[in-house]
C-alpha cells in the first residue's frame, strides 16, 4: 500500500469517473514508486465498486492514456502487474551498465549519442507490454476466455433477442451479464452451434408453453439446448437429425421475421 502513490494520484492524474477508482485501486497495491501491483480483477471490482466489465474498460481508457502499464502474467501466480504511470522516463528508462552510456547531473541518462534517455523515453507513448504465456493452464477458463475477448457483435446480439422474447411473454425485462455473455461465446465457440441457430432456438423455446417459463437467461439456454433440440424433434414426430432440426426451426424463424 502506497499512499505516497495514492497522494500523486489525487493531485495529479487526470483520470474521472470508474477510471479514477480503478487507477486508486491500483496506487493501493503499488510500492512507492507506483510499480509492483498484482491485484486480482476480483480486488479492483471490490476497491472501485464496478463490475467486472467496468473494471476491464476502465483499464483499456487508463492504458490508452498512458496512466497505466499493465503486464500480462507477470506477477504470483500468473496475476498481471500493473504501474502507475508517475513519470513516463519510468517505464522503459534501462540502468547505465546496459546500456552503455553515463549519468549527468541531473539524474539522467547519456548515451553516446548526447541524447538522453529520459528525452528519448518521452517521444514514445507508454504501451501495454504483452509477455508470452509459459502455462496456458492458469488462463483455461470461461472467464478469463471472456476477458480476452471482452465484446462481440455476435455475443451481443444473441442476448438482446433473448432479452426482446422474454420481455414479449410478458416477464421482467433481465439484465445481461458477464454470465450472459460467457454462455452465448462458449455455445457458439465451444459448442459449434451457429449465430443462426441461437436465434432460433431462442425463438423456438420463447414460443413454447413449457420452455418459455423455464429459459430466462442465456447460460440455461447453453445449459437445456440439447434437451430442446430433442424437445422440438419429438414434437415434429421425426428422427433425431440435427439438420432436419436445425432446418425446422429455421422455418419458425422466418415465419415469425414475416409476422414481424
Amino acid at each position: 500500500m502506497s499512499i505516497k502513490v495514492m497522494e500523486w494520484v489525487w493531485n495529479n492524474s487526470s483520470a474521472r469517473d470508474g477510471q479514477l477508482l480503478v487507477l486508486l485501486a491500483i496506487a493501493d497495491n503499488a510500492n512507492h514508486e507506483g510499480r509492483n501491483a498484482f491485484p486480482s480483477i476480483a480486488e479492483l471490482c471490490r476497491k472501485s465498486r464496478l463490475s467486472q466489465r467496468g473494471v476491464r474498460y476502465a483499464l483499456r481508457g487508463l492504458e490508452e492514456a498512458g496512466c497505466v502499464v499493465t503486464t500480462l502474467q507477470a506477477g504470483p501466480g500468473g496475476c498481471n502487474r500493473y504501474q502507475v504511470v508517475m513519470d513516463p522516463a519510468s517505464i522503459a528508462a534501462p540502468p547505465a551498465d546496459i546500456a552503455g552510456g553515463q549519468i549527468l547531473q541531473d539524474g539522467n541518462l547519456q548515451q553516446e549519442g548526447g541524447q538522453s534517455v529520459t528525452d528519448q523515453v518521452s517521444q514514445i507513448a507508454p504501451v501495454t507490454v504483452l509477455e508470452p504465456t509459459t502455462n496456458p493452464k492458469n488462463i483455461s477458463s470461461p472467464i478469463a476466455d471472456a476477458l480476452a475477448d471482452p465484446i462481440r457483435d455476435d455475443v451481443e446480439r444473441v442476448c438482446q433477442h433473448l432479452v426482446d422474447r422474454i420481455v414479449a411473454n410478458g416477464s421482467k425485462r433481465p439484465k445481461v451479464t458477464d454470465k450472459w455473455r460467457t454462455a452465448a461465446r462458449l455455445l457458439m465457440d465451444k459448442d459449434a452451434r451457429t449465430e443462426q441457430q441461437v436465434h432460433t432456438a431462442i425463438d423456438w423455446c420463447q414460443a413454447d408453453e413449457f420452455w418459455k417459463s423455464n429459459i430466462l437467461s442465456m447460460p440455461k439456454l447453453r445449459e437445456k439446448y440439447d434437451q430442446l433440440r430433442l424437445s422440438a424433434q419429438r414434437t415434429k414426430s421425426q428422427p433425431a437429425d440435427d439438420g432436419k432440426f436445425d432446418r425446422a426451426m429455421q422455418r419458425i424463424h422466418q415465419r415469425l421475421e414475416i409476422a414481424q
